[in-house]
């Protein structure tokens, strides 16, 4: 709380130069506001992340809770494949799920990497299923890594 009020006083201090101020006075007050408003942006993106964490727990509690752990996951899994969808035809393109995957921690094994690179891959929901299944966890892939190294 101090440091709170101390940073208010300064930054009051600051937003409030005096017209006579010496030379390089205006470039570091807006120097203090780019910082100030980085920091804000931060911070504020830091609650948004903890909130979106928070509400994905939730989804996914909620549904562990009425469809048991598989239809949860099935839930969140079609729930991701609609976010993906950018033209909502019910068909992910070969980048859209090749994204997907990557944000879920996937890794493809390069058959499946390559059959994602066709121009004219599409794929539906209970496709995408199938392909989910064929990769493994980012942490497996680093697991499997680090045991050949021994």
């Amino acid at each position: 709380p101090a440091v709170a009020l101390l940073a208010k006083a300064s930054l009051s201090a600051a937003m409030s130069e005096p017209a006579g101020a010496a030379p390089g006075m205006k470039e570091m007050h807006e120097k203090l506001m780019e910082s100030v408003e980085y920091s804000q942006a931060v911070s504020t993106m830091s609650e948004i992340m903890a909130q979106a964490e928070s509400e994905a727990r939730d989804f996914v509690e909620q549904k562990a809770a009425e469809l048991g752990e598989d239809g949860a996951f099935d839930a969140a899994l079609m729930e991701a494949f609609v976010a993906f969808d950018s033209d909502d035809d019910g068909k992910l393109i070969g980048q859209e799920a090749a994204v997907l995957l990557e944000v879920s921690g996937r890794s493809l094994p390069a058959d499946l990497q390559k059959e994602l690179e066709d121009k004219d891959f599409e794929c539906t929901f209970e496709e995408f299923v199938e392909i989910y299944a064929r990769t493994t966890r980012n942490e497996d892939v680093q697991d499997e890594d680090e045991d050949s190294e021994f």
